[in-house]
């Protein structure tokens, strides 16, 4: 049985992992923005180079007036704003919400083991949305810079870096939720008192 002072150690160790989290979401807000920044001041739209000699991976420019990995037209339209600056700067400021409830359920169940797991894909959630967010509120598109393609008959995936960040990030923190459900439970089972095959 773990007494309150190893616990509170257990928790405590933790810590470090938040503001981990927190750097690795900077550190990738930043790159997409300088790769933004990069792309626009020496690529004309649509325009596109190899990577490393690779014909199947290029960097590019290709304005995108929706968020990730929506159409690739640029429509310059005021009344798009609500779309592409209101409404995902309230989602953001709701996600962060729901991740602090989050965070605090799971610290106090059996899941408090896989913070690091939620503390990271947060912040390459958050850190890629408001990457894209900000690109928003400064045009009313967004630059994708990079073309993929894996297949030769099929045509290139067209993506950015926070793109990345909020894929991969949406997949961490929906495995620490289907988890977290997943072993509760049992965890209940134990604490109520039913019966376990363990010996």
């Amino acid at each position: 049985m773990m007494t309150p002072r190893k616990r509170a150690g257990s928790i405590g160790r933790q810590g470090p992992w938040s503001f981990i989290g927190f750097g690795v979401g900077i550190l990738l807000l930043g790159a997409d923005q300088a790769q933004r920044s990069y792309v626009a001041r020496h690529f004309n739209p649509y325009g596109a180079v190899p990577i490393l000699g690779q014909n199947w991976l290029r960097l590019t420019r290709v304005p995108n007036s929706g968020m990730a990995f929506q159409s690739h037209e640029m429509v310059l339209r005021p009344d798009n704003a609500l779309f592409v600056r209101y409404l995902p700067a309230v989602a953001l400021a709701v996600l962060l919400v729901l991740f602090a409830l989050l965070r605090r359920s799971a610290s106090r169940d059996r899941a408090h083991g896989r913070l690091p797991a939620l503390d990271l894909g947060f912040a390459l959630l958050w850190s890629g949305g408001a990457s894209n967010v900000l690109s928003h509120w400064r045009a009313l598109f967004v630059d994708d810079t990079f073309a993929v393609r894996f297949f030769p008959r099929i045509p290139f995936c067209i993506f950015n870096l926070a793109d990345v960040g909020v894929v991969v990030g949406l997949a961490v923190v929906t495995g620490f939720v289907l988890l977290s459900w997943r072993s509760a439970p049992a965890g209940q089972m134990t604490r109520s008192g039913g019966s376990s095959s363990c010996p």
